[in-house]
């Protein structure tokens, strides 16, 4: 064999190798997992439409953990888990009302979705930390507590949680530094376990 046909078959085979392996690229590439900007769009769309929800609660006087009415018109933005443990703190919410009906319940009054007892004015997403399934969204509230008076501004963080393809408000941390806060220690969850409160 001389070494002219040598060299075309073996450039032959060569090509032959390099269409096979993009082929076979193809089929992966059609399966890459959901690009995470996707993910933080999802993520800030299901944060900004809670808060707005809960937010016209608060304008028309929720105080405190949600009422059972309440708590229908905002479950379907919380996780399971999350949405357990509000059910957990309004029975003990009326136990306590009904084994000390002179004292002040646990849960009752301040924002519940944030550091300030008084709550917040507007919200703005200042960032989307997203690990997998779990994802941290700094959130900076802003509220004028007198109208002569300048805004007071916080952050706090909003933990959301992936269940199937929709995202779910699984937890809050309160960051913000106030001398008179919402009451509530350092996360929502944290609070809703004291159980038994009273």
């Amino acid at each position: 064999m001389s070494k002219s046909i040598l060299k075309r078959k073996l450039s032959a085979v060569s090509i032959a190798w390099t269409i096979a392996a993009f082929l076979s690229f193809l089929p992966a590439a059609a399966q890459t997992p959901t690009p995470p900007e996707n993910d933080v769009a999802h993520v800030s769309d299901t944060a900004s439409s809670f808060l707005q929800s809960y937010s016209k609660l608060r304008k028309r006087g929720l105080s405190g953990i949600p009422d059972q009415k309440q708590l229908t018109q905002l479950e379907r933005f919380f996780t399971p888990s999350l949405r357990t443990l509000f059910v957990a703190a309004i029975k003990e919410q009326r136990r306590c009302i009904k084994r000390f009906p002179s004292d002040k319940p646990p849960w009752i009054e301040g924002d519940i979705f944030s550091s300030s007892f008084e709550g917040f004015d507007s919200f703005a997403i200042e960032k989307s930390i997203i690990d997998d399934e779990a994802a941290t969204l700094i959130i900076k509230y802003t509220t004028q507590q007198k109208p002569d008076s300048a805004n007071t501004s916080w952050q706090d963080a909003l933990l959301l949680k992936k269940i199937g393809t929709t995202w779910h408000v699984d937890d809050m941390q309160y960051r913000g530094d106030f001398a008179f806060g919402s009451g509530f220690g350092v996360s929502l969850r944290q609070s809703l376990q004291g159980i038994p409160a009273c």
